[in-house]
C-alpha cells in the first residue's frame, strides 16, 4: 500500500493526502511491531495464555487475542478503545463477537473467563 501510495503521489498533483496515506501506514506498521513487543511480555508473565485460550477456543483470531490479552489485564472497555485505537462502539461489537465464539451465555461473565486460561 505504502509503494502504491507513493506511485500515486508522483502521477497526481503533490496532493498532502498521499503524504497522510503514507503517515497512516508508518504509523500502523510501528503500532504492529508496538504489539508484537507487548505480546513477549504478556506471554513473560501470562505463561502459555494464547496457547491455551486458542486450545480451548480455536476459532478465536488474532484479533480476538489481543483482545482477550487486554481484559486478561482487566482493563476497562474505555481503556481497551484507546490502545486499539477504535470506538467504544466498536469495543463493544467485538467483546460481543468474541462472547459468541467462546460460546458464552449472557449470565457467564466474559472478564472472569479470560481471567481464569
Amino acid at each position: 500500500m505504502k509503494q502504491k501510495a507513493k506511485v500515486l503521489k508522483q502521477d497526481a498533483d503533490a496532493d498532502p493526502g498521499y503524504q497522510m496515506l503514507i503517515q497512516t501506514i508508518n504509523f500502523d506498521l510501528q503500532d504492529d511491531n508496538n504489539w508484537e513487543n507487548f505480546s513477549r511480555y504478556f506471554e513473560e508473565v501470562h505463561k502459555k495464555f494464547n496457547t491455551k485460550a486458542q486450545e480451548q477456543f480455536p476459532n478465536i483470531t488474532k484479533n480476538d487475542l489481543r483482545l482477550m490479552a487486554l481484559l486478561k489485564m482487566n482493563l476497562s472497555s474505555k481503556e481497551i478503545a484507546n490502545i486499539l485505537n477504535i470506538s467504544s462502539d466498536g469495543i463493544k461489537k467485538a467483546r460481543q463477537r468474541l462472547r459468541k465464539k467462546m460460546g458464552l451465555d449472557s449470565n457467564q461473565s466474559l472478564e472472569a473467563t479470560v481471567i481464569n486460561i
